[in-house]
Order: structure tokens, then sequence, then C-alpha cells
């Protein structure tokens, strides 16, 4: 299971960057996590026109694959709803309360996928207003490193979390049809 979810987790990042964001628990918080995917979203989506995207995504009914590897529902990945999407999050490797997180919505027949992208000067700068800079904290390599590897995002509550979304902090991974 480590290693799919490594692997699941590696085949994102090439999608969306080399700086990962976290988050210290599965978004949104404390809400019931579903058991499996919804009907309505289950099967294959093909990338419609987004260079840079996964060719196909597909969801199963307590699975998702993503480019060939797959992740399952369970501990290390919970999808919950919220304001009109789906989030999943994502454990790290050791379970060490970071969980990457991937937000999508359907509309129209029409999949679109967005993720918190660490590389998107803009994006940082949504986040640093909403949050403020002491809910943000930045990770490097070791304390000589100045290049940043990976940004922890600590909303204070399910309304913070909103707010990085209805304020243009997410960054699309793609659209995708059936």
């Amino acid at each position: 299971m480590k290693i799919k979810l490594t692997l699941f987790l590696s085949s994102i990042l090439l999608f969306t960057g080399c700086v990962e964001v976290t988050f210290p628990e599965p978004m949104p918080m404390n809400r019931n996590s579903l058991t499996c995917f919804p009907t309505g979203w289950l099967g294959v989506w093909s990338n419609e026109t987004e260079e840079n995207a996964a060719e196909s995504i597909t969801i199963g009914t307590s699975q998702i694959n993503l480019g060939g590897d797959s992740i399952i529902l369970g501990e290390e990945a919970v999808v919950r709803r919220f304001a009109g999407y789906l989030v999943l999050s994502v454990s790290g490797e050791e379970n060490d309360g970071r969980w990457q997180v991937y937000l999508a919505k359907k509309t129209q027949g029409v999949l679109h996928v967005y993720t918190f992208d660490g590389d998107d000067d803009e994006k940082i700068a949504i986040w640093e207003l909403v949050l403020g800079g002491e809910s943000i904290e930045k990770i490097t390599k070791d304390l000589n490193d100045s290049d940043i590897k990976e940004y922890k995002l600590n909303p204070e509550n399910n309304f913070a979390f909103r707010e990085l979304i209805n304020n243009g902090g997410l960054s699309s991974m793609g659209k995708y049809v059936r």
C-alpha cells in the first residue's frame, strides 16, 4: 500500500510542481469521511484540454487511479464533501500529520480538479492574505537552505479553508470528461 501511495503522490507531483503544500489534518476539519465515492462520480474521466494534466482519471467505488497508479480510501486517504467539492486528503509517507489536499467539482458533465500549488507566487500571496503569516509554515531542506521545499497551511477553521477556495487559492490540475 505504501508503494502505491508513494507512486500515486509522485505522479501527482509531476503535474503540480516541486514545492509541496500540506495540511496538518484531512480537510475540511471535523467532517465525516465518505466510505466510497458517490455514484455520479464513478467512471473514466479523460483529459479535455490541459497539456500538463494526467491523460485520464478513473474513479471506482473506493479507489482512484491516475496514470496507472491507484489509491484506496481508508486511513491514509479520505474523501469528504465541502462547499460543492469532493475533497481528497492523502496522508504523507510516514503518516506524520502532513496531508496533501485535492479538490474536484462536477459541473455540466465536466470534472474540474484543483490543488494547492506551492510554485505559484500569486496563490501563495492569497494564502498569506487569507490565513495570515503565522498559519503558514515554510519548510526548507535544512537551516542554511533558503529554498522552500514545502508550505504547511494551517487554517484555523473550515471558514478559513473556504476562504482559501473562494479567494482564488486553488490551482487547476485539469478538466476531464467521461
